[in-house]
Formats: structure tokens, sequence, C-alpha cells
């Protein structure tokens, strides 16, 4: 079964790449996040949930699909969502009357995290000094809605444990249902996921708004503690 599903690569962007003609006067640093799924993209060097420092982004380059822009990114994050690699199957047969065996598969205890790549996140050593710090809390903010995208697919397995059991001819079988379930409820979170940090970049990113920043930063940390409800 696959230890990870998604990565999201948080862009950090000089001399407004990626906005509307009439927005990249506002401010030349800007904001954007893209799907980047290739597994070989990721590396062995992974943090799990916690503060970033500019010494976490340890890549030499930007990604190959944003190689071409990197003289004008500030920064390049890499966080996806995924599980702790550990998956304790129960494996029983059942007999029938009559009929072939069965079995059915049940994978408790399956733990879902957020992590931040620091092989494949990229901070260009030319960002300018005084965007330095609100570079940075946007990073932050990108991978709290990560974690918190996870926190909300390891509520969803909790809720529903038929999505982590399975029954086959097979126990191999069995095991691609599980995995194909998981992959379904993941997707409906990464969709929303992905929405999130849309809105987030979109009042964040087209403008240097500090204002708007530090209001996700607070709605974001205080999701994280509980006092504000999950989405």
């Amino acid at each position: 079964m696959r230890a990870a599903w998604l990565l999201v690569v948080g862009l950090g962007a000089i001399g407004g790449l990626g906005l509307p003609a009439a927005a990249q006067h506002q401010d030349p640093l800007s904001q954007r996040h893209f799907v980047y799924p290739e597994p070989g993209t990721r590396s062995s060097d992974v943090i799990g949930w916690g503060t970033l420092r500019v010494e976490d982004f340890r890549a030499e380059h930007p990604p190959v699909s944003v190689w071409d822009h990197g003289e004008r990114l500030a920064a390049v994050s890499c966080v996806f969502l995924g599980t702790d690699g550990t998956f304790p199957l129960t494996v029983r047969r059942e007999q029938p009357a009559a009929g072939a065996a069965r079995y059915r598969v049940r994978v408790p205890g399956v733990r879902i995290i957020s992590r931040f790549d620091r092989g494949c996140s990229w901070w260009n050593p030319e960002t300018p000094v005084d965007r330095v710090a609100y570079t940075l809390e946007h990073e932050q903010i990108h991978f709290a809605l990560t974690e918190l995208a996870a926190r909300r697919l390891q509520t969803v397995l909790a809720e529903r444990h038929e999505l982590l059991e399975a029954t086959a001819t097979t126990a191999s079988r069995a095991q691609q249902r599980i995995q194909m379930q998981l992959d379904i409820a993941q997707r409906k979170i990464s969709e929303a996921l992905r929405e999130e940090h849309a809105r987030f970049d979109a009042e964040t990113s087209a403008r240097y708004d500090p204002i708007a920043q530090d209001r996700w930063r607070t709605l974001s940390e205080a999701r994280l503690v509980g006092r504000s409800k999950l989405p």
C-alpha cells in the first residue's frame, strides 16, 4: 500500500510570475502552489509538522516543472499528505459452506500525516531581505493547511471504519480494494485542500498584504489547537 498521496509545491514568486497584468505592479513577491505528484520528486529528507526555517529549504534548485522561472521565485515549498508508512494488517480466511474461500482484510491504526520535503523545497538566496519573513510565514501557512487536511482525513477514517476493511477472493485483492477506498477518501480531502490553498493565495499572493496573511495565520493556528472548527 502506498505511503504518500499528494505533493503540493508552494511557490513564492519575484516579479509577478503568473499574476494578471493589473496586479503585477502591486507587489513583486507572489506565492503559488502546484500539484506535483511525481514520486521521483520526493526525497528521504522529510520532516513532520512543525515550524519551518529558511534552513529547511535545502534543494539546490527549484523543481524541474518551474526550472525556467527559478530566477523569479522566492521560495518553493514541497509538502504532502500521506501515512506514517506502517500498515498492520489483519487477515481472516472465511470458508463458506459452499463455494470458494474469501479473505477479510482490515488495516487498523492507519495514521495520516503531513510532511515537508526539505530535499525538494528551495529558497532563492536573492529573495529580498524585507520579504523573507512574509515569504516564510506564507509557506508556513501552506504547511499548516496541509496539516489540517491530514487531520481531517484522519477523522474521516476514524468515523468510517468500513474504508479500512474489505473482503475478496484473495488477501491481495482485498488490500487493493482498501487502497482504492483510501484513495477515494484522500481525493475528496485533497480537492478541498487545493481550493483552500487557492483561496489563501488569492488573498495574499496577488499583492503584498500582511493583514490578510495575518488573518489566515490566526485562523489556521486556532484550527490547529481546536479553537475553531475544522471545515
